[in-house]
């Protein structure tokens, strides 16, 4: 089937202590949805190439439990090991799930790397951690980068995806387009759309929906009392979500990030 609606590939960001196979795996099992090959980076920062000149930079050595010094040498060793076992599990995962898969590594800084490397037609993977830090990399600076890149952004939230919930889409009116891409992640999955509508005429989503390929059985329309996060709750209630999708702009957010974040929060599901 073909790739969702004008997209080209999925970008997980990668960083020192940030290659967890369940992060991987779930990413992988995102870009099969998405019918997009996942295209990891790994990025060594060259901050912590840095770190051995300062005489107080210590490490602590497991399983020995001893404070050492730095070494450089030692990190590079570290990153090799680290691209060589995401080498594997990317490979392992692209075979499994039957999707291109790529590693690309790079060493600088990794928000100048991530703003030179995303463009249009890029999906860049933000994961969160359980106390909803943004990650791949604990450094603020590389989530306003992707924040302000010429990508679209996907967050991640912690624990597995519901393969079994419909796709979620949320809309500022009939014409937002949202839906286009919703509908063609659900035409790719075989999988039901849930639409929620703010404001408008239902019967020209459905029209809409209809000329996108997807099947009128499979398509549920509520109407939200709104466009705050009251009225998203209550107008899904405790219906699972596999993905959501949004235009975060039209819904007119001071900050519309926090509305994407709040909804991975809150309902457990990628945004």
């Amino acid at each position: 089937m073909a790739a969702t609606s004008g997209f080209r590939r999925l970008v997980l960001i990668l960083g020192h202590g940030e290659a967890g196979p369940a992060t991987l795996r779930h990413a992988a099992e995102l870009a099969r949805l998405l019918r997009l090959g996942l295209h990891c980076v790994l990025i060594e920062d060259e901050a912590l190439f840095q770190l051995p000149a300062l005489p107080f930079a210590r490490e602590l050595r497991l399983p020995t439990h001893e404070w050492r010094p730095l070494n450089a040498d030692r990190i590079a060793e570290d990153f090799a090991a680290m691209a060589e076992g995401l080498r594997r599990s990317l490979a392992t995962l692209g075979t499994s799930l039957g999707i291109a898969q790529a590693l690309e590594v790079q060493r600088g800084d990794p928000a100048f790397c991530l703003g030179a490397l995303c463009i249009p037609g890029d999906i860049i993977v933000l994961a969160e951690d359980a106390q909803h830090r943004p990650r791949p990399h604990p450094s603020a600076l590389l989530h306003d980068a992707a924040r302000h890149s010429a990508a679209s952004v996907l967050l991640l939230p912690p624990g597995p995806t519901d393969l079994n919930a419909p796709v979620v889409v949320l809309l500022a009116g009939p014409d937002d387009p949202s839906l286009a891409i919703a509908a063609g992640i659900a035409v790719n999955a075989g999988a039901p759309l849930l639409a929620v509508l703010a404001a408008g005429d239902p019967a020209v989503v459905a029209q809409r929906a209809a000329a996108l390929g997807l099947p009128p059985a499979r398509l549920i329309i509520r109407q939200a009392a709104g466009r705050g996060m009251a009225a998203i709750d209550a107008v899904l209630g405790a219906t699972p979500a596999r993905l959501l999708v949004l235009d975060q702009a039209a819904w007119g957010f001071a900050d519309a990030e926090d509305l994407a974040a709040a909804l991975a929060r809150r309902r457990g599901a990628p945004v």
